[in-house]
């Protein structure tokens, strides 16, 4: 079964001084000024539930953002977030993209926001093989 779930990180980020680093927790870097050069994936999984896709976007986050010693999510995720963890990835962050299916979500201050494909097209880049 193909992965249905996709992360891509926010990086080479500036913030509206120019100055470089991670994208603030507090900006949104699509209204804020803030400018991300680039989304890299990271991680894909497949989550099974049927659920509305903004559920779904919240046990993504909830997989990311625990540990297997700091569960922020259901037991039957603990594979995952193994998985996920072991793979060295950070939890995630405003700014960070979810793609489930064919469809984008930014992580923002409050939630998600939906995004178009044209906007993440321009920023993705491949993970070197």
């Amino acid at each position: 079964m193909e992965p249905n779930v996709e992360i891509l990180f926010a990086e080479n980020s500036t913030d509206r001084r120019g100055n470089p680093g991670p994208v603030p927790v507090f900006w949104n870097w699509l209204e804020s000024g803030i400018k991300c050069d680039t989304l890299r994936p990271v991680f894909e999984m497949i989550i099974l539930k049927e659920r509305e896709a903004l559920e779904v976007c919240e046990i993504v986050w909830s997989i990311c953002n625990s540990s297997p010693g700091e569960m922020h999510c259901a037991q039957q995720y603990l594979p995952e977030v193994t998985a996920y963890r072991e793979a060295g990835n950070r939890s995630l962050s405003v700014g960070d993209v979810i793609r489930l299916n064919e469809n984008y979500y930014m992580v923002d201050n409050t939630g998600f926001q939906v995004i178009g494909p044209e906007t993440v097209n321009r920023r993705r880049v491949e993970i070197a093989a």
